[in-house]
């Protein structure tokens, strides 16, 4: 292809998933979820971040290192004036018991987008925080727009 060059494509292998994520064109419709507007669908879905607040809220009172105790929800799954190690942090918080996370809120990603904010989910059978670099290795998100 003129003006993509191939540096650093050595073997084959290499070469043939390269070519075949090129057949892909809309890589972001992997990642998009459409939602059931239905009011059980809508009932059902709270329940589920319900329990996934009260399941990340008794985890975190376990850590040490978190404080709690002027925490505010400030939105359906957003957790502010948590304080970590004497820092403030804001939690997100999702289910996640299908094995993955959808970020649906506005409030989630405008959270997300600060410096100081933690990614919490709850699968069920865990609690744990999501890092960026296990969204990228999940994902094999390799590049991004900034």
């Amino acid at each position: 292809m003129p003006g993509f060059p191939l540096v650093g494509l050595r073997s084959k292998t290499s070469l043939e998933e390269w070519e075949k994520a090129l057949e892909d064109k809309d890589l972001a419709a992997l990642f998009d979820h459409k939602s059931t507007p239905t009011t059980d669908m809508f009932v059902f879905a709270q329940s589920l971040i319900r329990k996934a607040k009260a399941r990340v809220k008794a985890h975190l009172s376990t850590l040490k290192e978190y404080d709690l105790s002027e925490m505010d929800e400030t939105a359906v799954t957003v957790l502010a004036g948590v304080k970590k190690d004497g820092r403030d942090v804001t939690i997100v918080f999702r289910p996640a018991y299908d094995g993955t996370v959808i970020i649906y809120y506005q409030s989630e990603r405008d959270v997300l987008d600060y410096e100081d904010h933690e990614l919490w989910v709850d699968t069920g059978t865990d609690v744990r925080r999501i890092t960026f670099g296990h969204i990228l290795k999940k994902t094999d998100i390799r590049r991004f727009p900034i």
